[in-house]
C-alpha cells in the first residue's frame, strides 16, 4: 500500500489511499506551469480540498510504501493516518 501526503505551505493534507499520485502530481506541475490553477486536492475521508497552486506556492508531495498488516494494526482506515518512520521499522 502506498500512502501520500500533500504539504502546500505550511497545510498538510493525507491522499486518498485510491489517489494517483502521479497524475496527481502532473495536475500540480500543470497549475504551475500555466501561472496558477485551482486543483481539488484528493484527500482521505469526505472532505473536499481545493488549493490554489501557482509558481510562487511551495508544494511537496510525499509518499511511501507501507505493509498493510502494520497499518490496520494501527488504525481502522490506514488511508487516514501519516505514519511515522519508526512504525515501519
Amino acid at each position: 500500500m502506498r500512502v501520500a501526503r500533500l504539504v502546500v505551505g505550511q497545510r498538510e493534507y493525507s491522499l486518498a489511499a485510491d489517489a494517483d499520485v502521479d497524475e496527481f502530481e502532473g495536475a500540480l506541475l500543470e497549475a504551475v506551469r500555466s501561472g496558477g490553477a485551482v486543483i481539488e486536492v484528493p484527500v482521505a475521508g469526505d472532505l473536499r480540498v481545493e488549493a490554489l497552486i501557482t509558481p510562487g506556492v511551495p508544494v511537496v508531495v510525499e509518499s511511501r510504501d507501507v505493509i498493510r498488516p502494520i497499518a490496520e494494526s494501527f488504525v481502522e482506515d490506514p488511508s487516514t493516518a501519516w505514519f511515522d518512520e519508526f512504525l515501519l521499522e
